[in-house]
């Protein structure tokens, strides 16, 4: 017979034993949005049930236990009088969650159903209140990092998880940040209770050697189509200024982008030989998997400022109006002293010099604007430092899109090689028109100019940095997102 829990030795709030109570390190949450959390009458007994993490975090919560039967509770007089309100709940007919919800409005009734997925979609059907209640959804996000309870649906997140998240959309990811940290030490403290070893870290997939095999297989074919040929040439002696750019600015070896990695939180069944690479260790059941106490914590500060720099980039509006200026601000009066010796100019020395002076520079990227020539620096419209990255960052810039390749590789092999060969190709994308928007001639290595001297040229030159801005949008979510996902991740103790 399975034993009831002894709420009786229990701190009420945190619901931890009285040695195991963090209720000091849980936040108290200030927020306008008004949670609303019903919890399904079987959860109330439940010592994995997170719902109850909403009510201890932000105090103004209302809350009930929802059962069927006669004493079934009315929801409409708790309901009552709040106008802009919605239920997290996901469907085809859910709209997705977005912060302009709870724009020019005081506050946002959120209503969080508790309990399995099953119980959850019972008590929204079948409750007349919840039924005609607007839903929304949350936008596809990091996987769960809750390991008590398994979930039944791909995807699949708890209940405080799920709330965490919305409030990141709604109130900013500090909040969500703090949210996380709470259950985080509730997951740990109840593993401890239940006399078992600690998480030793969230699994997001579970793959077999079948499956991570073919996965490798599938990334060096890609890898050598991209760029098999040009370390051919490179050996032969033959230099490539977008190839070249890549592997000598971006330091990371062809060697290192061949080899495949999963990335972290990724278990895999039959891979022992994963072992030899320094970074792997073996779990009970013979899976291996990436040791989350080996990733260096002084990269803990650089991880957070790569989360910082994502944010900001994405979160601003795309501006396309700088022409590939900085190309041609990197030759200004230098003479035949420029970046690439080997590749004729396909204008003259004083034609170029000519153009610069005419045309506006307005170059944001700090690392695009440090090569500018010292003449042209003080012609640029802003001077971008070390300090301003952040804030100057937007997703509209060819350099940006082009760096993700970098932020990406500087987290190998925590960041999985696929991801990091998606960065790539962006990577690959832009420096080639930046070479083709630039006053060299690539003619022979078999690119076209973008004659951004020109008017046709400068709006052909916006039209594929635009194009570029979509394709490189997504990339960067998924890696924003998996260096969120990482930073919890090697913050789990062991």
């Amino acid at each position: 017979m399975k034993r009831r829990a002894d709420w009786s030795l229990r701190c009420p709030r945190c619901r931890m034993h009285s040695h195991l109570c963090f209720c000091e390190h849980l936040p108290t949450l200030d927020t306008r949005v008004r949670p609303v959390w019903l919890q399904h009458f079987r959860e109330a007994f439940q010592t994995t049930n997170t719902g109850f993490l909403i009510e201890a975090c932000v105090p103004g919560t209302v809350s009930a236990v929802v059962q069927p039967g006669p004493d079934a509770i009315d929801l409409e007089p708790m309901l009552a009088g709040r106008s802009n309100i919605a239920i997290l709940f996901p469907g085809e007919d859910s709209a997705e969650l977005t912060p302009a919800m709870l724009e020019g409005h005081e506050d946002f009734t959120l209503v969080v159903p508790d309990g399995t997925w099953r119980a959850a979609s019972r008590m929204v059907r079948r409750d007349p209140v919840l039924a005609r209640l607007p839903r929304v959804t949350l936008p596809l996000g990091p996987p769960t990092i809750y390991t008590l309870r398994r979930a039944s649906r791909h995807h699949g997140l708890s209940t405080f998880e799920a709330f965490a998240q919305a409030m990141g959309i709604l109130e900013g990811p500090e909040v969500e940040a703090k949210l996380i940290e709470a259950l985080v030490r509730f997951q740990d403290g109840t593993y401890h209770m239940k006399g078992m070893q600690q998480a030793r870290t969230p699994v997001t997939e579970r793959i077999s050697g079948e499956t991570w095999r073919g996965r490798a297989q599938a990334h060096q074919e890609r890898v050598e189509g991209v760029i098999g040929q040009f370390l051919r040439d490179r050996a032969a002696g033959i230099r490539d200024p977008v190839r070249d750019f890549l592997f000598e600015y971006y330091g990371f070896r062809p060697a290192k982008l061949r080899r495949w990695d999963p990335g972290h939180a990724v278990l895999m069944e039959d891979a022992d030989t994963f072992l030899e690479r320094k970074l792997y260790f073996p779990l009970d059941d013979g899976s291996v998997m990436l040791d989350p106490e080996k990733f260096p914590a002084r990269r803990i500060k650089a991880l957070k400022f790569v989360i910082s720099l994502l944010e900001g980039s994405e979160s601003r509006r795309p501006h396309f109006a700088c022409n590939g200026m900085h190309e041609w601000a990197m030759c200004f009066e230098a003479g035949e002293d420029v970046r690439h010796p080997y590749v004729p100019l396909r204008v003259s020395p004083s034609a170029l010099d000519t153009f610069v002076r005419s045309h506006p520079i307005t170059c944001t990227h700090y690392d695009a604007f440090r090569f500018f020539t010292p003449p042209a620096r003080p012609l640029n419209a802003h001077e971008p430092t070390v300090e301003t990255m952040a804030d100057n960052e937007q997703p509209g810039c060819l350099h940006t899109n082009m760096d993700l390749y970098r932020w990406a590789h500087k987290l190998h092999p925590w960041i999985g090689s696929d991801l990091i060969m998606d960065t790539f190709m962006i990577a690959l994308e832009a420096r080639t028109m930046d070479m083709r928007a630039s006053p060299y001639d690539m003619t022979d290595y078999g690119f076209e100019p973008i004659r951004i001297e020109t008017a046709e040229g400068q709006r052909e030159y916006r039209r594929l940095q635009s194009r570029l801005a979509v394709r490189a949008a997504p990339v960067r979510r998924r890696l924003l997102l998996a260096c969120r996902r990482l930073l919890g991740w090697v913050k789990v103790p062991a």
